[in-house]
């Protein structure tokens, strides 16, 4: 499968989840998904068959969604916590980015890759150490360490090929 090919079902899943994650409280009544605090990859919650229930589900097992660290929208709070739910459509503009930018090494998307997820570390540190969370810095460490994630999946897959 052609890098390109996995650049393109990677930013199309990215944009549909982060659209699917924006929608959800909005599909719902005013309020209705608040205080879904949990554990990470486990099942916090009983969830319905509607659409909503659906998506709040699968953030659920992805995501903490402390509600101190999520967006409100339409009263309730998004499927997962800021840093998550920014995190998706950075992952999506990373993959565009990289499908209009070509020719890029290995070597140079791995490391523009760690230096755009090394502030979501030190952004972790400083909130866990003052024991806030600020909304904005989750959000921009979010889309940045998305971005990041895109491009180490091309460095990844662009080694294999620089190997042969």
């Amino acid at each position: 499968m052609k890098i390109e090919s996995i650049l393109t079902a990677v930013l199309i899943a990215a944009a549909a989840l982060a659209a699917l994650m924006f929608a959800a409280p909005f599909s719902a009544p005013y309020g209705a998904y608040t205080h879904l605090d949990g554990a990470i990859g486990i099942m916090d919650h009983y969830w319905g068959i509607s659409f909503p229930d659906a998506v709040y589900a699968l953030g659920d097992i992805a995501c903490h969604q402390k509600y101190g660290r999520s967006v409100i929208l339409n009263g309730s709070q998004i499927p997962l916590c800021a840093r998550c739910a920014f995190a998706v459509p950075g992952i999506a503009l990373g993959a565009s980015l990289l499908l209009l930018r070509k020719g890029i090494g290995a070597r140079i998307a791995l490391i523009a890759g760690i230096i755009l997820i090394a502030p979501v570390a030190a952004d972790w540190a400083v909130q866990a150490h003052l024991g806030a969370a600020f909304l904005p810095s989750l959000a921009l460490t979010g889309m940045s360490g998305g971005a990041g994630l895109s491009l180490l999946l091309y460095a990844y897959l662009m080694h294999g090929i620089e190997e042969k």
